[in-house]
């Protein structure tokens, strides 16, 4: 009797142990973890799925996953996510916004994963081209563009602008490569895309000054009428330190009338004409830096509009803003069509030339313009010409002077 006894507590006793082994809860943690959420760089490492990677356009990525596991899976890709191109003559990729899937045990499945490119002179990727998988870039400022992307809603053009910027110290131009339709098409990252961008990277805390974009700030703040660009622009542009010269310009030896700040000369950085005789040889950038056509003639080394005709304008930008004293215009050709000289400033744009055009017989000309009234920095000048009754003038360089604000 207490032989049957026993076993009968030995029979109970393995019974509660089965009972409370299923009960586990290290057990039940396992079996949760399977089916919870992991990246899908995470689910490749420990072979719970295979991943194979091609392009689809600049803007998209393709990732077809097999599933490895007993188990459900529940996969992320984050925003951030890299991929790495096989081919080093195509551009990587970055995940612009996070996609997530579910996995059945053994299934297949094909997912797209909103992108953008992020080596910009590279082509640009397709189907046929494959890529590996990393879990971010190894930029750190990637990852705070991304983030901050993610906390805006904003166009594809803006994301890609941000992210070129950041990977490739993209200018204003070089953005312009991003055409849409054909690779003959509009340019898709306009004026307000690339400043709306650059406001992001530095909302992320990445310093836009650092960035070649900077230089084009002048140039794009008359091009914005979105209201919190153009206050994000005006602000960012007065808290400049002003107090120490940069390399596009000269201190000259005068005293200045302001008397707390030196006056400087410099030359263009950048110029757009309202049109060009060519993209190279006559280009508005023939009218940028300083003087270097030193005959009177129809010579390549100056700006030239497409046609003779009246309204032809050149926008010139420079490095440091002043406030105007002076500018000298260098012209090599036909003389004396220039009726109006404009200065871009916060408020508005002041015309400090108006005049009517004439023939003038001193070729090479300096056109020297004295400016009295204008009291606020300004980095830009636009010239109007009046060529309806001369041949092409042509603009070899021009010389804003000023004193730093």
């Amino acid at each position: 009797m207490h032989l049957r006894f026993l076993q009968r507590i030995v029979t109970g006793l393995s019974l509660l142990l089965i009972l409370l082994s299923a009960c586990d809860p290290i057990q039940s943690k396992t079996s949760l973890t399977a089916s919870q959420e992991q990246t899908i760089v995470d689910l490749v490492e420990k072979k719970l799925i295979s991943a194979s990677i091609t392009g689809v356009s600049m803007d998209a990525i393709a990732l077809h996953v097999t599933s490895i596991s007993s188990e459900p899976l529940e996969i992320l890709i984050p925003a951030g996510t890299y991929f790495l191109a096989e081919n080093p003559s195509v551009q990587n990729m970055v995940a612009r916004h996070a996609a997530n899937a579910s996995l059945d045990p053994g299934a297949i499945l094909d997912i797209k994963v909103e992108a953008a490119c992020a080596s910009l002179h590279l082509a640009a990727p397709g189907p046929a081209d494959t890529f590996a998988m990393v879990r971010a870039s190894e930029l750190p400022e990637m990852g705070k563009v991304i983030d901050q992307l993610n906390t805006t809603l904003v166009d594809y053009p803006v994301e890609q602008a941000a992210v070129w910027i950041v990977t490739d110290d993209a200018s204003y131009d070089e953005l312009g490569m991003l055409v849409g339709g054909s690779p003959f098409g509009q340019p898709l990252i306009l004026e307000e895309d690339a400043v709306r961008a650059m406001m992001l990277v530095e909302q992320a805390g990445v310093d836009i000054r650092k960035y070649s974009i900077w230089r084009d700030r002048y140039a794009l703040l008359i091009e914005v009428t979105e209201p919190d660009l153009v206050t994000w622009l005006g602000e960012e542009l007065g808290a400049e330190d002003s107090s120490a010269p940069a390399g596009g310009f000269q201190a000259t030896a005068q005293p200045t009338a302001a008397g707390s700040g030196k006056e400087i000369s410099q030359f263009a950085y950048q110029a757009f004409g309202s049109s060009e005789l060519s993209a190279t040889d006559w280009s508005a950038m023939q009218a940028t830096g300083a003087p270097n056509t030193t005959d009177c003639g129809d010579l390549p080394t100056a700006w030239s509009s497409e046609h003779s005709m009246p309204g032809a304008t050149l926008k010139l930008f420079y490095e440091q803003a002043v406030i105007p004293t002076r500018i000298v215009i260098y012209e090599s050709y036909n003389p004396g069509a220039i009726f109006m000289v404009e200065v871009l400033g916060f408020s508005g744009a002041p015309a400090v030339y108006q005049g009517d055009p004439k023939v003038i017989a001193e070729c090479p000309y300096q056109m020297i313009i004295d400016i009295m009234d204008v009291k606020e920095p300004t980095a830009a000048i636009t010239l109007t010409l009046d060529q309806e009754n001369e041949a092409w003038n042509q603009i070899d360089a021009v010389e804003l002077i000023g004193v730093l604000p």
